[in-house]
Formats: C-alpha cells, structure tokens, sequence
C-alpha cells in the first residue's frame, strides 16, 4: 500500500521516508495518518527507522548536525 503526503529527505546516504496518510474513504471514517519511518539501505530491501511519537501527514523535515527534523503536518486525513 502506497503513502500519500509524506516527508522525504536524504541522510547518511540513506532516503529516509517519514510520516504519511492514506485517504481511501476518509469522509466515511476510512483512511489513516502514520507516525512511521522507512529508509533505504545498501540492499535491495528496505528497512524501518525510529517511528515519530505522533502521526502526521505533510509538513515538512531538514537533516542538521546527522539528526532528521519532521516539522508541523496534520494529525488526521484531508
């Protein structure tokens, strides 16, 4: 399943994907906002990082001094 409105930057060679929603039948209830992040790795594979302590979908993020900053979003879809 794909993610819509997340933040992307790049960090230690890495593309480091964070945060996102999915709006599938959000005016009815569906949907979800995700307070997860993934990031490549030298193998084919993906793997997961440190998830943020809130879910947001937009905003948005910078690396400063090797930390990963994911600022404003919103908590719900839509």
């Amino acid at each position: 399943m794909g993610v819509a409105s997340p933040r992307v930057v790049t960090a230690g060679g890495r593309i480091v994907v964070v945060g996102g929603e999915d709006q599938f039948n959000w005016e009815d209830g569906g949907g979800w906002v995700t307070n997860s992040a993934w990031h490549t790795t030298r193998r084919p594979r993906s793997g997961a990082a440190a998830n943020m302590k809130l879910e947001r979908r937009g905003g948005g993020a910078g690396v400063a001094d090797g930390r990963i900053y994911a600022l404003g979003g919103s908590y719900c879809p839509a």
